[in-house]
């Protein structure tokens, strides 16, 4: 009986054992998750502290920012004053003066402003890029000029192709001048830029002023299959030149027709797009009524482009080749495309 008292003694002793020990590695695998739950969070806090310092220093530029707008609005304030006053006073002693001398003082302005200068801004259109572009550039700026290349902007005063190209005929038609390269050789050879008559041209400002125009179905037909933007810039270079479009053939001055029509039509006010595009490049040549009247006889002219003669200029490039020229611009054999 003793025996069996130990040993249900002893049983009950190791469940005992068992059950401490399992509550000791509960105990310690709960102990474990809480210290990285602390290390978590004192990362957390690390972070927080972190992002508190940078808010802090962002928070010290925002106000040095806000001192220092704050510190130009006074400045910008103290100096509107002071121009208002001197408005004032400029005002006052121009109501002291007598009419004659106001009269002489702006006309005086004027011719002086006349007398400034004008800043050369130049367009560069038709070239594809490389040396020849950089140099043109570097030329146009060495001479005291702005340079455009790929922006018909309204600041353009002139304007220089490589072949035809639309920018170029959208210049003719703003009144531009439209010079050769040889403008820019002469100029660089007497380091300011030369006169403009020797070396390019241009005609009046809006030469379709009062000319109405006139777009034919067959050639909107034929203008899709050619090129879609064709009839947008058809009107674009009409817009340009002061004409306007008219739905009423009868009262237009010109009529937009196709390749079959202006076949078989005998007015010169029928124009195809090779034909408008010739009106638009020999516009005060004394040339144009001559090339209409021989494109509607059926005479094959040649283009201005494909012969050796060049009406920007005297000493203007000249193309070497037709096939040099057709590289440059394609507007007459197949879908029109210009360089730019």
């Amino acid at each position: 009986e003793k025996h069996s008292d130990l040993a249900t003694k002893h049983n009950n002793l190791t469940k005992k054992f068992d059950r401490i020990a399992a509550e000791r590695d509960e105990l310690g695998e709960n102990l474990k998750q809480s210290g990285r739950k602390l290390q978590l969070q004192d990362s957390r806090n690390e972070a927080m502290t972190h992002e508190m310092k940078s808010l802090k220093t962002q928070l010290k530029d925002v106000k040095n920012q806000l001192e220092i707008m704050e510190k130009t609005n006074a400045d910008l304030r103290t100096n509107l004053r002071h121009t208002q006053e001197a408005q004032a006073r400029a005002a006052a002693a121009a109501a002291a003066v007598s009419p004659s001398s106001r009269q002489h003082t702006v006309k005086q302005k004027r011719q002086e402003q006349q007398a400034m200068p004008m800043k050369k801004v130049v367009l560069l259109t038709g070239f594809r890029g490389g040396p020849e572009l950089d140099n043109m550039k570097k030329s146009i700026e060495r001479l005291g000029g702005i340079v455009r290349h790929g922006t018909f902007s309204n600041d353009v005063t002139h304007c220089i192709s490589k072949g035809r190209t639309a920018k170029m005929l959208k210049a003719l038609l703003a009144g531009l001048w439209v010079m050769g390269h040889s403008w820019i050789v002469a100029s660089k050879a007497a380091g300011a830029f030369v006169p403009e008559s020797e070396h390019g041209r241009k005609i009046q400002r809006s030469p379709f002023n009062g000319k109405t125009f006139h777009l034919t179905p067959e050639f909107h037909k034929e203008a899709k299959t050619r090129n879609p933007q064709l009839v947008k810039l058809c009107r674009s270079f009409v817009k340009i030149g002061g004409g306007r479009m008219i739905e009423n053939k009868k009262h237009a001055s010109f009529v937009f027709v196709s390749k079959k029509e202006k076949r078989e039509s005998s007015l010169t006010t029928d124009l195809d797009w090779e034909a408008f595009l010739a009106l638009i490049e020999n516009w005060g040549t004394g040339k144009t009524k001559k090339d209409r009247q021989n494109h509607s006889k059926g005479n094959t002219r040649k283009r201005p482009s494909d012969s050796n003669h060049n009406s920007y200029g005297k000493r203007a490039k000249q193309f070497k080749t037709p096939e040099e020229a057709n590289k440059t611009v394609q507007v007459f054999n197949g879908k029109p495309k210009f360089n730019d």
